[in-house]
């Protein structure tokens, strides 16, 4: 099974990669040669422009941006967290308490295990009908149900510590859709229905000040589809989730920003992708099994992928895999014929079949620096003199030919790394420190 699995993870290696960036197109380098669109760098010369890019992006966050919200957060946690939560758990779970057993049933089945006793028999959970605003009760410690909202929301009201009110609010927007979940227990069919809109909202402002915001847009229809958008800010923080899974091809795309600029964004996409069909009688336990049955299957039919990750538009990790399962089948054969992996030549056919199936590339200013490779490394046996050889990831610099195992690469001239090191966990203790609950529960972090 190791074996099996060596093609992900030596495609996924050149996937990750690591680092570096230049915005600017026409800098020189002892050993640069001129492209139309940027210079090739000297190995050096990357590893420092991979300092330029962290440090520059370790330097964009500053922890006073968002202070107030983490303030909010310690504040009103530590002014109602000794609260009575009980009326709106009852409010909730004597009515739609299986609607909260819910993942507990999808883990356990999963698990291989029996589902979690259901309580009952059938319900329907209808979003638009969960209309209620609750409001924190400072004379009892206590949450009061303030009767609907007006316009079908779920809300909850309270004060800072500055008497300021503060709320959040939940709600629905679009076409609502209904899922169904069926499962026999003990003789008895149980069924859990969710009535959902196609867009979810979530505020949490404190008087007119918008803190912290969260849109999400789902569409599902089974063995058709199943898409994922995400878009959520906490302070000056954005990040946007898109995952796209359809019955022959697959995608997911990610974004981080800072304030309106982009720090980080990644794109990938499996052209060719393989969902199987769930019929209406089978249980996701066997569901599920039937997709481990079908795994080499499924791999063999996985054929392209490409992804692309962007650093603050200064640089970028390109790679394309050309037809993973045939890269599979060539790896499968070489077992079936006996050929063995720790053996020079049995690694080294490794390695070709993987640089043959990718190719992928770091750029610096639009010009390609540096790339992953796998090469056949060996060690020997001191006790009983044999060589064994496994396919390792190297990095190849195109500038003068020269190629280092990624330990060797960070390895040498620790100081700049040890540096950006102290700067990112000097970056996160100071945020830390704005809370006053993660300086008691957390402390400080070391890298």
């Amino acid at each position: 099974m190791k074996k099996q699995f060596f093609l992900i993870a030596a495609l996924a290696a050149v996937l990750v990669g690591f680092t570096g960036c230049k915005d600017d197109a026409n800098s020189n380098g002892p050993s640069g040669q001129d492209t139309p669109s940027g210079k090739v760098l000297s190995p050096e010369e990357t590893k420092q422009e991979m300092m330029n890019i962290a440090s520059g992006l370790i330097g964009k966050f500053h922890t006073e941006d968002q202070k107030a919200a983490v303030k909010l957060a310690d504040d009103m946690y530590d002014k109602y967290k000794n609260y009575d939560f009980e009326g709106i758990g009852n409010y909730f779970d004597n009515r739609y308490d299986e609607l909260f057993r819910l993942p507990q049933y999808v883990c356990a089945v999963a698990e291989g295990g029996n589902p979690v006793p259901a309580m009952n028999h059938a319900y329907t959970f209808s979003f638009a009908g969960e209309s209620v605003i609750w409001e924190a009760d400072e004379a009892n410690r206590t949450w009061k149900n303030m009767g609907k909202a007006s316009d079908n929301s779920i809300i909850m009201r309270a004060k800072d510590k500055n008497g300021t009110m503060c709320e959040a609010k939940f709600w629905g927007e679009g076409t609502e859709k209904t899922y169904s979940y069926t499962w026999t227990e003990g003789g008895e069919s149980h069924t859990a229905t969710g009535v959902l809109p196609a867009i979810l909202h979530f505020t949490l402002k404190q008087g007119s000040t918008l803190i912290m915001s969260a849109d999400l847009q789902q569409d599902l229809q089974k063995n058709n589809h199943a898409t994922f958008n995400l878009a959520a800010s906490v302070a000056n923080l954005r990040w946007t989730t898109d995952i796209n899974i359809r019955s022959t091809n697959a995608s997911l795309g990610f974004a981080f920003y800072y304030g309106s600029e982009s720090l980080l964004s990644a794109l990938i996409n499996l052209p060719s992708y393989k969902l199987i069909d769930k019929q209406d009688s089978q249980s996701y336990e066997d569901w599920i099994e039937q997709y481990e049955e079908r795994y080499e299957e499924l791999i063999r039919q996985i054929g392209g992928a490409d992804a692309v990750i962007d650093i603050n538009g200064k640089a970028q990790i390109k790679a394309v895999v050309s037809n993973a399962g045939q890269a599979y089948n060539s790896i499968m054969n070489m077992q079936n014929q006996g050929v063995n992996p720790e053996s020079q030549q049995g690694a080294q056919q490794y390695c070709n079949i993987i640089n043959n199936a990718q190719s992928n590339g770091v750029y610096i200013g639009n010009a390609k620096q540096a790339e992953v490779r796998v090469i056949a490394m060996s060690e020997t046996d001191s006790y009983y003199g044999e060589s064994y050889y496994w396919p390792e990831p190297v990095l190849y610099f195109s500038a003068d030919g020269t190629t280092y195992a990624f330990e060797q690469y960070f390895e040498q001239n620790r100081q700049p790394f040890t540096d950006l090191k102290n700067s990112a966990e000097n970056l996160v203790n100071a945020y830390i420190h704005l809370s006053s609950w993660l300086s008691q529960e957390v402390g400080e972090v070391h890298f």
